[in-house]
Parts: structure tokens; sequence; C-alpha cells
């Protein structure tokens, strides 16, 4: 998919960029370009490259799953007083 043919003036000189957008894998250290892809570049082609990395990400624990995985051991019953007083 081309995204945008846009002009960069430098002077009198002009250079054309063009912007490739798709998805792959990277495998063995390699971007692999798609097969569609392959005749817009050349061997020994100047290329600019920018990576956007889709990381997964994870759903965030609130209180009751935290105390789900780590219950919190309480021997006998604690009165009213002895609840409160950790807290002054």
């Amino acid at each position: 998919m081309i995204l945008w043919k846009p002009a960069i003036h430098r002077g009198k000189m002009s250079q054309m960029l063009e912007a490739l957008e798709f998805k792959t894998r990277i495998q063995n250290g390699s971007i692999r370009l798609p097969d569609e892809y392959r005749q817009e570049f050349r061997e020994g082609d100047d290329i600019h490259v920018i990576v956007l990395i889709q990381k997964k990400s994870l759903p965030k624990k609130d209180i009751i799953d935290e105390l789900t995985e780590n219950p919190i051991q309480v021997f006998g019953m604690l009165s009213r007083e002895e609840i409160y007083s950790r807290y002054l």
C-alpha cells in the first residue's frame, strides 16, 4: 500500500520519498518484505526504515486479583481497636 510520495526540496535538488505500509514478522533477525513490494526495491537502494512494534499488553490487575492470588493470612478474629490501632 503506497501511502504518499512527498517531494523534499533542498536547493535545486528534489528527492522523492515513497512510503509503504505493511505488516510482517521478524524472522531470524530480518524483516521480510512482502512479495508485492519487492519490485519497488533494487539492490543497493538507500532506504529510511521506521519500525512500529505492536506490544501485547497484559490486563491490569486490581486489588481483588492481587488478593485472590496472594490472600492475607489472618489467625483469629481482631477487635475493632486492634484493626484500627495499626493506622494510628
